[in-house]
């Protein structure tokens, strides 16, 4: 990407300040850190999201790397705005200056070279040893705010040019490559080992949303893992993903199996890859043959006959050796499991041992507990009993002894009553079911009666109609017809309300009945 081409007009921090306040961002600004040390922190912060969305997008002018931020002339050129008036930055010296010293950058050598991790917080002298790597002494005072106060911005920049690693982005990308990697099933060996290659094709799109991690990038982010979040451990060109947490014998280490799982994961795809591949040239083969023989050029044809034929003894070959390589990484990967499983046995062993020599479980104490149980449940039984005694004599002195008779009388009354309220809504019940069952017949019939008259209607007129035809009658008066359907529909209708009324009359009956026998059982 050449130098100038980055969009600044459409990230976030420049669309949501105005000019004049660009032009204060865009000045050497260091001064303002003793005389307004507020406005001095609001400028590194607007920097700082600069710097991060710049990244996050990969547009840095001299690389696509997102991880490392490189400072460099490239970038202070491509932070030019001419579009909003204003050029160079001049105080992202003293903003990486201040990034640095609060770990959000750290120089990319530095990190590479360290052996202690970013969030060990040591002495001094560790501080500063850790920011040699690369540059002058004097330069890593400078960063712990020791030296340089008074530096110009210029000479400062000279100074602080080279390449970050930005951890917020860092950290992000971790967390998403792991959480990636914990969602998948892990079944075997080969689920948690991969090589430079194959965890760039797996990861370097999903880290971060929208881009693709670079090379450098990935190096990054491996010696992140292994040193920092120690989530795995590299040995070679083998990658493999271990329990963060895991303080077991061996589970940190690249073993001789790991290595050799690898091959023959490794192995088993670059085989499916050339019997894929040997697909694609015997259906190329095939298709050929056909073009050939469809222009009459036998000689052709029977060379790309043989070609095929080559092809698939090669693809025979390759099946079975694909076939002989899964069976051996199998039964690795079975060996591994066992190994695993009696493991588990030993350390289930161990601890079931370890609870069993414990002294409360000795025999004689457990008889002894037992007993001592016992005659503390005797001795609250009794204490409960004297108790029950002495609070039914209280009651019997005062007064106020309860009739067991008496109450057991009352208790089977209200069980009686509650017994025949539940039959009385039962019966109600039965009678409400039987009232949707009349009316449903009563629908029933209703429809069937419509349909019959509907049906009869239709057979008068055909009736009429065939006799018409057949010269047997004068033809019908459409208003005659009409006549005579009224009227029978009239008949119908007084007859659907003559069948309600006896309904009604039916239902005021059963009402009366019913009400006397309530009133019969009241009376009772």
């Amino acid at each position: 990407m050449p130098a100038g081409s980055i969009k600044l007009t459409s990230f976030p921090t420049y669309t949501s300040v105005s000019r004049s306040r660009l032009h204060s961002l865009y000045s050497d600004f260091s001064p303002q850190k003793q005389s307004n040390p507020a406005g001095y922190q609001s400028n590194v912060d607007w920097w700082r999201r600069t710097l991060l969305h710049l990244l996050s997008t990969a547009a840095q002018p001299s690389s696509h790397d997102v991880l490392v931020l490189h400072a460099d002339t490239a970038l202070l050129d491509g932070l030019r705005c001419e579009d909003l008036g204003v050029g160079k930055p001049l105080g992202i010296a003293s903003v990486l200056t201040e990034l640095s010293s609060s770990g959000i950058v750290i120089n990319a050598a530095a990190f590479q070279a360290s052996t202690q991790s970013i969030y060990y917080s040591g002495s001094l002298p560790i501080r500063v040893a850790s920011y040699l790597v690369g540059r002058p002494l004097w330069w890593a005072l400078e960063q712990l705010s020791i030296v340089g106060d008074g530096e110009s911005e210029e000479k400062r920049w000279k100074r602080v040019q080279g390449d970050y690693v930005v951890v917020p982005l860092l950290e992000q990308a971790a967390n998403a490559v792991l959480e990636y990697h914990r969602s998948e099933p892990h079944l075997s060996i080969s689920d948690s080992l991969r090589n430079l290659d194959t965890f760039r094709a797996e990861f370097a799109a999903k880290a971060l949303p929208g881009v693709t991690l670079t090379s450098s990038d990935i190096k990054i982010l491996l010696r992140y893992l292994e040193r920092d979040r120690k989530a795995i451990v590299t040995d070679r060109d083998v990658i493999k993903f271990v329990d963060e947490e895991s303080e077991a014998e061996g589970a940190r280490l690249v073993t001789q199996v790991d290595h050799g799982v690898l091959e023959m994961t490794l192995a088993v795809d670059r085989l499916q890859d050339q019997i894929d591949d040997i697909h694609r040239q015997i259906e190329d083969r095939a298709s050929k043959i056909t073009e050939q023989l469809r222009r009459k050029r036998k000689e052709m044809a029977m060379s790309y006959l043989r070609s095929r034929k080559q092809l698939e003894d090669l693809l025979s070959k390759r099946l079975r050796s694909l076939e002989t390589v899964q069976a051996t990484l199998l039964q690795v990967e079975s060996a591994a499991g066992d190994i695993e499983i009696m493991k588990a046995y030993e350390t289930s062993t161990m601890t079931l041992k370890t609870l069993l020599a414990h002294p409360s479980l000795n025999r004689d104490k457990i008889d002894e507990t037992m007993e001592a149980m016992a005659e503390a449940a005797a001795d609250h039984a009794e204490i409960d009993e004297a108790i029950k005694l002495g609070g039914e004599g209280v009651a019997a002195a005062a007064g106020v002894a309860i009739d067991e008779g008496d109450m057991q009388k009352e208790l089977e009354q209200m069980i009686e009553e509650k017994e025949k309220e539940e039959a009385e809504e039962r019966e109600r019940e039965k009678e409400r079911e039987r009232e949707r069952e009349e009316a449903k017949a009563r629908q029933e019939m209703e429809r069937q009666e419509e349909a019959q008259r509907r049906r009869q209607i239709e057979e008068e007129r055909e009736r009429k109609r065939a006799i018409v035809e057949s010269g047997r009658a004068t033809p019908v008066s459409e208003e005659e017809e009409r006549q005579w359907e009224e009227r029978w529909l009239a008949a119908q209708a007084e007859k659907a309300a003559q069948a309600q009324r006896d309904r009604e009359a039916e239902n005021k009956r059963r009402a009366r009945w019913e009400e006397q026998e309530r009133a019969g059982v009241h009376a009772a």
